[in-house]
């Protein structure tokens, strides 16, 4: 899955989730800029395992919890889904 791809999805659960201003969102905006807080990271982890069908590499995905940029987040879930 290519990388715009991902974001565009990875936006659009944000949105869904968490009613995110997706024209706020770039690579290096951060998910406590957007409001969210360890609570709504879990949440998150949960809707972007679904989003992407992430079963095999939960683990890896759940390094997102300690990531602060929107855009490290996107590249994991794209390293994940080669």
């Amino acid at each position: 899955m290519d990388r715009a791809s991902v974001a565009t999805r990875f936006k659009d659960v944000l949105d869904r989730e968490f009613l995110v201003d997706i024209s706020r969102i770039s690579d290096t905006t951060t998910f406590e800029e957007l409001g969210l807080d360890s609570l709504d990271m879990l949440t998150l982890v949960e809707a972007v395992q679904e989003e992407f069908q992430l079963k095999q590499s939960v683990s890896r995905f759940s390094e997102v919890e300690t990531i602060r940029l929107i855009g490290r987040a996107i590249d994991i879930i794209v390293d994940i889904t080669k």
